[in-house]
């Protein structure tokens, strides 16, 4: 079953709305017309408010509450965009997860313009919870007092989870943290909003503090990626 997915200003929630001047102000040059209703023009240089909040949407509703995935254990999300299947799987993915004890498996990482919003409230995560820094390392840098995010995010290329470990206590507290301060729509300057890539490179590795191991690599995907948006599927 498909369900639609509503990315357009009425489907911003509510705790959000007051941001909402601000929000148009950073996102509108993106849109023709500068109307959020209508889609990103082509050759924007930077994402509209539908890619924002479907960043949101990947990160947050997506892992923890859709009803299109209600009662199953893993997900196997490909970029329709900008990935093609060259041949067929060499070994089952899903039975490769619970072979490994995956909850999170990824293709590649990719770096993306940095954002500083989320610096505050990383800080505060690293200081009051446990993690992993062989994860972590990948995705911050060192400055004279603090971690900083650098801009490196997993790729959207394809990724598998096991959604038991992003319904936990711990993913929701970081998603919500990081939404409240409208971060996957906002940053201090237009065109570094958070990205669910950028989100899941700081996140998981508190979601799997005790078990590093859990995530691991689909490098060996028969994929091509990317591709020009204009290539044939067939």
């Amino acid at each position: 079953m498909f369900f639609k997915i509503n990315l357009n200003p009425m489907a911003l929630p509510m705790h959000l709305r007051p941001k909402f001047a601000a929000i148009v102000n950073a996102t509108k040059e993106a849109h023709r017309n500068g109307d959020l209703f209508r889609t990103e023009k082509v050759g924007a240089t930077f994402r509209g408010f539908q890619q924002r909040m479907l960043s949101r949407f990947y990160a947050g509703e997506m892992l923890m509450e859709h009803k299109s995935l209600r009662g199953y254990k893993y997900i196997l999300k490909f970029d329709a965009t900008d990935v093609r299947i060259t041949s067929p799987f060499s070994y089952d993915p899903f039975e490769r997860a619970q072979m490994l004890k995956s909850i999170y498996s990824y293709h590649t990482t990719t770096v993306e313009p940095a954002t500083t919003i989320i610096n505050p409230i990383l800080f505060i995560w690293l200081e009051n919870m446990k993690f992993t820094g062989k994860l972590i390392k990948p995705f911050v840098n060192k400055d004279s007092s603090s971690f900083v995010c650098n801009g490196r995010a997993y790729s959207r290329s394809v990724e598998l989870f096991k959604l038991s470990s992003f319904k936990t206590s711990i993913y929701k507290s970081m998603f919500e943290t990081a939404d409240q301060a409208g971060a996957f729509l906002l940053s201090e300057t237009f065109d570094k909003s958070l990205t669910d890539g950028q989100f899941l490179g700081i996140a998981i590795p508190f979601v799997a503090s005790s078990s590093p191991e859990a995530v691991t690599e689909l490098s060996d995907f028969p994929i091509q990626y990317p591709v020009d948006m204009d290539e044939s599927y067939i």
